[in-house]
């Protein structure tokens, strides 16, 4: 049986990977485990029970005002979480963009250092 779509990467995030309902992004928000923001990305995380990480995003139109920049910050934040995903174990992660920003290198670099600050973290939790 072929995909439905065969164009569509078959690497992308599964339903199950994804933070979908409204009070599952409050919970994380209100009762976060980890707070990091690193210039213009800002992730919040609390542990789950689940044998993977799972992936919230927020990238409001006041902040990314075009939506093809939206649509673009959202699908480098999707990319970055499905490479380093190894890095997350059993957390559910919100990622949102604090700041005004087109899309492009201030987006890469704040989760490269967002990347850094992470594991620096969770190796001090984990002593």
């Amino acid at each position: 049986m072929q995909p439905k779509n065969p164009v569509r990467n078959p690497g992308g995030l599964a339903r199950a990977q994804r933070l979908t309902k409204r009070a599952e992004f409050d919970s994380i928000l209100q009762d976060a485990d980890i707070r990091l923001t690193r210039y213009p990305v800002r992730l919040v995380a609390k542990a789950n029970t689940l044998e993977f990480a799972r992936l919230g995003l927020t990238v409001s139109k006041r902040n990314v005002r075009l939506a093809v920049d939206r649509n673009r910050v959202k699908r480098l934040l999707r990319e970055w979480f499905r490479v380093n995903k190894d890095h997350f174990r059993s957390y559910d992660i919100v990622l949102s963009v604090r700041e005004y920003v087109r899309p492009g290198d201030r987006v890469k670099a704040g989760l490269v250092e967002l990347l850094q600050a992470w594991d620096q973290r969770v190796s001090k939790l984990d002593s």
